[in-house]
């Protein structure tokens, strides 16, 4: 015996293949682009709040020129401008440098220490943050290099 959600599947299928596909893909390109572009200002106000805080940082230099370098790429990328190159580079460069950080990190700080308290604890601690904001860097470097080459 047929149920009759089985006599309306082939119906459904062929409709779902003569629908206009276009209208479909550009209708979800305007949402995700119009998400994108919301996230990408919460991640340049993240990042440039970054640059700002290390204002007190022992070696802040290097610091506010990765997370300049992630702010200008959002920007970049909320003005639909700029080379895909430029995202991957930055994300490659701070990927590299967590890696090189891991190992006074891994083992040896508690996920809960990272939070206890805002002010430097200790100098592993320190690490573990420096660590961390480097791996989000690199994270959404990947999220916009991914996204650009999908456009193009």
């Amino acid at each position: 015996m047929r149920s009759h959600c089985n006599s309306i599947q082939p119906d459904l299928e062929a409709d779902l293949r003569d629908a206009p596909k276009s209208l479909v893909v550009e209708s979800a390109g305007r949402y995700n682009l119009a998400e994108m572009k919301a996230l990408n200002y919460l991640m340049t106000a993240c990042f440039l709040f970054s640059v700002i805080v290390q204002y007190n940082d022992p070696d802040p230099l290097p610091w506010m020129v990765i997370y300049g370098l992630a702010a200008a790429a959002c920007v970049l990328a909320i003005l639909d401008r700029g080379s895909w190159v430029f995202p991957p580079a930055v994300g490659a460069v701070t990927l590299v440098w967590a890696i090189t950080l891991a190992p006074g990190v891994l083992g040896r700080v508690g996920f809960s220490e990272l939070f206890e308290a805002f002010e430097m604890k200790d100098a592993r601690v320190e690490v573990a943050r420096e660590m961390g904001g480097l791996l989000i860097v690199a994270f959404w470097m990947s999220v916009l290099t991914v996204r650009k080459l999908r456009r193009e």
